[in-house]
């Protein structure tokens, strides 16, 4: 790792903390990939506070809807891309 990615990865870290630290988040992570290769990640606060658990790398998130933002905006340029009417890129309703 080089010294400005572990400079970057020291401030994420610092923020997460704060963050949870100041109540502004519960748990979190942040990941940061560039070209590929992992950059950034910086975990904190419980993934299961009942249990004692606290956010790892490995923590899965339930994130709910968090994904329909991303595909309308993939909707909105295919339509851009492919202007005919929708129902000619659907199955047919014929058996």
């Amino acid at each position: 790792m080089t010294d400005l990615a572990k400079q970057v990865q020291t401030r994420a870290q610092a923020l997460v903390d704060r963050l949870v630290a100041e109540g502004d988040e519960v748990g979190l992570q942040v990941a940061v990939v560039h070209r590929g290769r992992l950059v950034v990640d910086a975990v904190g606060g419980p993934a299961d506070p009942e249990r004692g658990l606290l956010v790892t790398p490995g923590t899965l998130f339930f994130a709910a809807s968090a994904a329909k933002s991303t595909a309308s905006a993939v909707a909105h340029v295919l339509a851009e891309l492919f202007p005919a009417p929708s129902a000619e890129h659907r199955p047919s309703d014929r058996p």
